[in-house]
């Protein structure tokens, strides 16, 4: 949200600027206020509301500057007890803010009180002005001038101006899980609007009148920029959009070459997941490895190994855990039950040695490193068999289908 705005000045001014006489204070996120009042002869002083984080609604001596008054002479100025002030500075607003400013006039006649800067401040925060002699209330935003008589002499309590707290804003995206998002706006204080929630359709999500306190719009299952549109009482409208995003799921899959092997023998992983940009590898042994899809390794030790497969984005994440068993070489007790099966490649050949299997047939696909499938085939699962290569070279993932059984190979194919 852009919470910077300024009004131009406007009329004769004579007061030099807080800013000019205060070098030492760091300006850095700026907030403040400032007002003018023009008498009938034209003569225009300024008044400036600062708003910081360790100012108190006392006298701060840091910041606060006295306006120097005397009986003859215009003067304009804010009150802090029965101090006058051409510059106050009050805590950050929190919560809603009263402001009082007194006059000393030296004419009859008609008194122009201006807006003349805003910075820094959210356009949700309300600069209310209130005569109370009058009973005048009117927001400042929208009519930045108010004309009112006054005969000569001193007003110390006529004049007041409210500022109410920011309005807060929060929002969260749809699920990785596809929850529904939520909206929630926060006006602190005592403030009011009437309110209307579209979404980038302009359909009305929600709509109410004086309304104050915590808004919240729930169930949000649609992704897009929504418009948040409030008018005060006093006819000031401010508009802002928030961007609710869907962000893309993701699946996590993956194929090992080797449920069962043997130690110090290379095992490789092939990454299968849906949504994914970035893969991380826990081998179980201490070995952790991110980047890359199709990772290979050795374990050097028997055991078994619970390999954690995150695959994740810029936003979401999921997890697959399969078990790796990693046999002595020496005691020869185990062999894997793929072993049954020999794949290898010769001469733009690959051979399948299905001498001890026995089924009618076997379904055969080969995949490129990048999980594309290259050529998929059905061969009787018995004997030596033999497909013609595709014209490529380098490695790819063989995978055989015997009846309810898969078999995984890596090969290396040469023309």
């Amino acid at each position: 949200m852009d919470c910077f705005f300024r009004v131009a000045k406007s009329c004769n001014v004579f007061f030099i600027s807080a800013l000019f006489l205060l070098p030492f204070l760091s300006f850095a996120n700026l907030q403040k206020v400032g007002i003018s009042l023009t008498d009938p002869d034209d003569v225009t002083q300024e008044s400036f509301i600062y708003f910081y984080e360790d100012a108190t609604q006392d006298v701060d001596l840091q910041y606060d500057f006295r306006r120097h008054r005397d009986s003859t002479s215009f003067a304009f100025y804010s009150k802090i007890y029965s101090g006058s002030y051409s510059v106050q500075a009050l805590p950050l607003l929190t919560d809603d803010r009263s402001v009082q400013f007194g006059i000393d006039a030296a004419l009859d006649g008609w008194y122009a009180l201006r807006l003349i800067d805003i910075e820094g401040l959210c356009p949700s925060v309300g600069i209310v002005l209130e005569d109370t002699q009058t009973g005048t209330r009117l927001n400042l935003r929208q009519q930045d001038t108010y004309w009112f008589h006054m005969v000569s002499g001193n007003e110390n309590l006529r004049l007041l101006v409210h500022l109410n707290a920011p309005v807060e804003i929060n929002a969260t995206d749809i699920g990785c899980d596809g929850e529904p998002a939520t909206l929630e706006v926060v006006q602190p204080g005592s403030y009011r609007w009437n309110y209307q929630i579209m979404d980038d359709n302009n359909n009305i999500i929600d709509a109410g009148n004086n309304w104050n306190g915590t808004l919240m719009i729930q169930n949000l299952i649609h992704d897009g920029v929504y418009r948040i549109s409030l008018t005060d009482t006093f006819g000031y409208t401010f508009e802002t959009e928030v961007t609710i995003n869907e962000p893309q799921p993701v699946v996590a899959d993956f194929v090992v070459s080797d449920s069962v092997t043997l130690a110090n023998q290379l095992v490789f992983f092939f990454d299968y997941s849906f949504g994914a940009s970035d893969y991380l590898w826990d081998f179980g042994d201490g070995t952790v490895t991110q980047g890359t899809a199709y990772p290979s390794h050795t374990f050097n030790a028997p055991g078994t190994y619970e390999v954690v497969f995150t695959a994740l984005n810029t936003s979401c994440d999921d997890v697959m855990i399969k078990t790796v068993t990693v046999e002595d070489p020496l005691t020869g007790i185990h062999q894997p039950d793929d072993a049954t099966l020999n794949i290898y490649a010769a001469n733009n050949q690959l051979y399948l040695d299905f001498q001890q299997l026995s089924h009618p047939f076997a379904e055969v696909r080969i995949f490129n490193m990048l999980g594309q499938q290259l050529m998929q085939v059905s061969i009787p699962a018995n004997g030596l068999q033999k497909i013609q290569l595709p014209d490529v070279t380098g490695n790819f993932l063989v995978t055989v289908w015997v009846g309810e059984k898969k078999f995984l190979r890596k090969v290396n194919l040469q023309n």
